[in-house]
């Protein structure tokens, strides 16, 4: 299970990396700081959803 996370989870930075690189002329550590940043909310949204489920679930 945490394998295939890892994996979806690489293959949406290299995707978000490389349409960054291609509509916006942005430096790399501006890429660095938005893709931070798609991420921590990413991250934030599967907490809340596991947090949901293991408050529906008890």
């Amino acid at each position: 299970m945490l394998n295939k996370v890892r994996l979806l989870a690489s293959g949406l930075r290299a995707s978000i990396n490389e349409r960054l690189r291609t509509m916006f002329q942005l430096t790399d550590g501006e890429r660095k700081i938005i893709l931070l940043v798609v991420f921590l909310f990413i991250v934030g949204l599967i907490a809340r959803s596991i947090r949901i489920y293991w408050q529906n679930s008890q």
